[in-house]
């Protein structure tokens, strides 16, 4: 990625990280408790660093990550989580949680993280009391660096 440089006292960036992650095939009968990787591709990763549900940021820093689940087959006060998760040190870095109605939901979770370069995260997502499905059709994504650090 380019650095920022500064003209005439304005910021310009040439290029940073943009994924739009989705999910191309549905996950069903996941049982209660279990994570899954909440994006299996990307249709737009200007930098290529994202594979195979996970992401491996070439620089560390500050990345908004948002995540839209299409959780189905939910019971109503099913706790339905997302979290972004460290693979390479097996740690949670941050986790929310939506209580679900019944039938289908699509929640949203926004997170601001601090990300190392060169260290695999992943998107999890889970329904912590109900075996469920992640449908494909609405489930999307977007990680970005932040440009202020």
């Amino acid at each position: 990625m380019a650095e920022p440089t500064e003209i005439h006292g304005k910021l310009t960036v040439e290029s940073g990280t943009f994924v739009k992650a989705e999910r191309d095939s549905d996950l069903t009968d996941v049982s209660a408790g279990d994570w899954v990787n909440a994006f299996d591709s990307a249709s737009k990763d200007n930098e290529s660093e994202f594979s195979d549900g996970e992401f491996t940021p070439d620089k560390g820093g500050y990345y908004e990550i948002v995540a839209a689940v299409d959780f189905r087959n939910t019971s109503e006060g099913d706790e339905l989580d997302v979290r972004i998760r460290d693979v390479d040190n097996s740690d949670t870095l941050e986790q929310q949680r939506f209580a679900a109605v019944e039938g289908n939901n699509f929640p949203s979770y926004s997170f601001v993280v601090q990300l190392t370069g060169g260290t695999t995260y992943e998107v999890q997502a889970r329904n912590a009391d109900s075996e469920f499905d992640i449908s494909s059709s609405f489930t999307t994504g977007a990680i970005r660096r932040c440009l202020i650090q």
